[in-house]
């Protein structure tokens, strides 16, 4: 039975969002996990943390 528990949802992000404060508040209003399978578009600003590793930030713009 893998699988059953996915329903598939498209978030749309407008020009100027935080990409990552629309995913959770996604996930506040559904009271869910989610996991990303797909995404397509242009970014401008784009943050990487590592949390494991000291100073593990890199950002790109």
């Amino acid at each position: 039975n893998a699988g059953q528990g996915f329903t598939p949802h498209v978030i749309t992000v407008a020009v100027g969002e935080d990409v990552g404060q629309k995913i959770m508040s996604f996930m506040q209003q559904k009271k869910r996990a989610v996991c990303i399978l797909s995404a397509s578009g242009s970014i401008s600003n784009a943050s990487l943390r590592q949390p494991a590793i000291m100073g593990g930030n890199v950002t790109y713009e």
